[in-house]
């Protein structure tokens, strides 16, 4: 159920447990995970020629939470089996959690998705969420990546368990700026890049320098559609980087971050530089 807490948005299973926006999610999922190892659940026994219903899409969108800004977190998934689906559960957990994974019994306890469309043989259900996420976040360890786990039931009392059928990041907002020397140089001459990394802080509420990480500088040619990376650079710890190449026609000039498992990529706009 979907409901507030000191205007924090949050996710939860019946259990209390599990949660999507909110500063405890790993270890709520941990304790959660951690109370239900011990439940004994009876298998499905199901016949050999009778196969378990199969999961055939599952979708969900990345976060980039930055400090303000409204996004939507969209999640959709499908299932079918000869003899109809009569139920489909999800719920969301925490990667970091030591390798702890939720149970089917604790999966199907959620109420996280609800039915979108529905066949004599098929069913999809969905989660959407829409809000100013950042306003939820108060601690910096809720970035990272998360899983989705599902559980399908046919009419016919066959399963399918999937722990991690798919994964999803929440990472922190990154802003990448970069400025050339100068707009004009002789063909063949040095150009040198400078920019700056900063990412968003949730508990402190600002933009701080994002040191320590590797970020390319890229080059396109005037008339072409093609980035080509000329050099790298680390950021410092205040953040700054600067990148020396040679620029042997007019082009586009720009910084590329891939990102990691905690900040999001982002891109600098675009820098003209004459070559002649």
């Amino acid at each position: 159920m979907l409901y507030k807490v000191h205007h924090v948005s949050v996710i939860e299973t019946d259990l209390g447990l599990w949660s999507l926006m909110r500063n405890r999610i790993a270890s709520a999922a941990l304790a959660g995970a951690a109370s239900l190892a011990a439940v004994t659940v009876a298998p499905t026994v199901a016949a050999a020629a009778t196969p378990g219903p199969v999961i055939t899409r599952v979708s969900v969108n990345d976060l980039a939470v930055a400090l303000t800004g409204h996004q939507q977190f969209a999640l959709r998934i499908s299932a079918s089996d000869a003899q109809g689906i009569k139920s489909i559960h999800a719920l969301i957990w925490p990667l970091a959690a030591n390798g702890v994974r939720p149970t089917p019994a604790l999966v199907a306890q959620s109420n996280l998705v609800t039915p979108r469309s529905r066949t004599s043989t098929s069913e999809t259900v969905g989660f959407d969420f829409s809000d100013d996420f950042a306003k939820g976040y108060d601690a910096d360890y809720e970035a990272g990546e998360f899983g989705i786990a599902v559980l399908v039931t046919a009419n016919d009392g066959t399963t399918t368990y999937v722990p991690k059928a798919a994964t999803y990041f929440i990472r922190f907002a990154d802003a990448l700026s970069a400025k050339a020397n100068t707009k004009q140089v002789r063909k063949s001459a040095m150009v040198t890049v400078k920019g700056q990394l900063n990412r968003a802080d949730w508990d402190l509420r600002k933009w701080r320098a994002n040191g320590g990480q590797w970020v390319k500088l890229q080059y396109r040619k005037a008339g072409s559609n093609t980035w080509v990376t000329e050099g790298w650079a680390k950021t410092t710890a205040s953040g700054a980087l600067a990148v020396s190449a040679r620029d042997h026609a007019s082009g586009w000039w720009r910084f590329s971050y891939a990102g990691s498992l905690t900040c999001a990529p982002a891109t600098s706009t675009q820098y003209w530089i004459t070559a002649g």
